[in-house]
């Protein structure tokens, strides 16, 4: 199995030692995604997949909030590392698992879906009350 690897995409400094103590513990890579990558495939990012040409600089406004990118992480590992952010009292941080279908994505186009899956959640979570 390839080593697991997490991405981490605007993640405040306080936030940032804790995940990482976290991550060290069970023996998985953090990437620190500088604003200047969020053009890079998420793919290329975690070392799965290689650029197709030249990669561009991003340029823009880096993510509204901070988001993490499980790879390599089977199930219980993934299970572990949630558990020990929350004893870590790491506050929310939108979260994915990279898949062959978002291996290609930007950090924008993922941030799109995870903003897009947390309305659903939520007013389907307001309609059971």
């Amino acid at each position: 199995m390839k080593q697991p690897v997490v991405l981490l995409y605007q993640i405040p400094p306080r936030e940032k030692i804790k995940i990482m103590q976290v991550l060290q513990r069970y023996r998985c890579q953090g990437i620190a995604v500088e604003t200047e990558q969020y053009a890079t495939p998420l793919g290329v990012l975690a070392g799965e997949t290689r650029a197709e040409g030249a990669v561009p600089v991003y340029t823009g406004s880096p993510l509204p909030e901070p988001v993490m990118v499980f790879c390599n992480c089977g199930d219980t590992l993934l299970d572990n590392i949630l558990s020990a952010l929350r004893q870590a009292q790491v506050p929310g941080i939108l979260k994915a698992v990279l898949t062959p279908t978002n291996q290609s994505w930007t950090a924008g186009m993922l941030y799109f879906e995870l903003a897009k899956e947390r309305q659903v959640f939520l007013q389907r979570k307001k309609k059971s009350f």
